[in-house]
């Protein structure tokens, strides 16, 4: 296994536990346009993980244009940040990040976020938990309508790029399945799953995690310094 010289966090779900809330938001947006209603696990098994301009054109049945498209994903997004906003007591990074960027800058390791959310949500992100403390913006990759959805390893394979770093020597956090599997397919070279105590066991049916932590106070995920 190659050194790790870099690290690259997913947010959603990764730093951030926030998927009930998008489901929450998504339930509300099916509502607004007459979209027959979802369970938990039918929002888990086909949103989750996957961008906006893929789940709009499944709800539609059809491609949609690029700006009917902006225009929807920013409305469902909207929805979302006001549910964040509703829930203060939740708007807080996962456990030991905070203490976790900080080792990884005293200790001189490169780190940046590649996410599935699009530009309004990441400046929300950078505002609300000050990530600028950590990251620089212009290192970051989101969602901005160029790049397929994960499990595609595109997203990983941009911002390894940007970073200057061969995706092996690379340390990637993910939560989600078809995030892990956008990682390996990448060729990341070490994944660590962020889970759910509950999902804990599935993540380790794929196989493919290095590591399964439930958060960044977890020891293991200290194994590269």
């Amino acid at each position: 296994m190659s050194k790790i010289t870099a690290v690259i966090f997913d947010f959603n779900g990764t730093l951030y536990f926030d998927s009930h809330l998008h489901i929450e938001a998504w339930k509300r947006f099916l509502k607004l346009h007459s979209f027959p209603a979802m369970t938990d696990e039918q929002f888990k098994e086909k949103f989750l993980g996957r961008n906006n301009a893929e789940i709009m054109e499944m709800l539609h049945g059809r491609p949609l244009p690029a700006d009917e498209l902006d225009a929807l994903a920013e409305e469902k997004e909207a929805i979302y940040r006001d549910i964040c906003r509703e829930r203060p007591d939740e708007l807080k990074l996962v456990a030991g990040a905070e203490a976790f960027f900080d080792a990884l800058k005293a200790n001189g390791i490169p780190f940046t976020i590649a996410t599935g959310s699009g530009r309004s949500n990441v400046d929300f992100y950078f505002d609300v938990f000050r990530l600028d403390r950590w990251f620089d913006y212009s290192r970051v990759v989101y969602d901005d309508g160029s790049l397929p959805g994960k499990p595609d390893p595109a997203v990983y394979l941009k911002v390894t790029a940007l970073i200057g770093k061969d995706p092996a020597e690379c340390m990637v956090f993910e939560d989600s399945f078809s995030g892990i599997h956008s990682a390996h397919n990448a060729g990341i070279g070490r994944i660590a799953a962020i889970s759910l105590p509950e999902n804990i066991p599935y993540v380790k049916e794929l196989g493919i995690a290095d590591i399964i932590a439930t958060d960044f106070t977890d020891p293991s995920v200290f194994g590269l310094f």
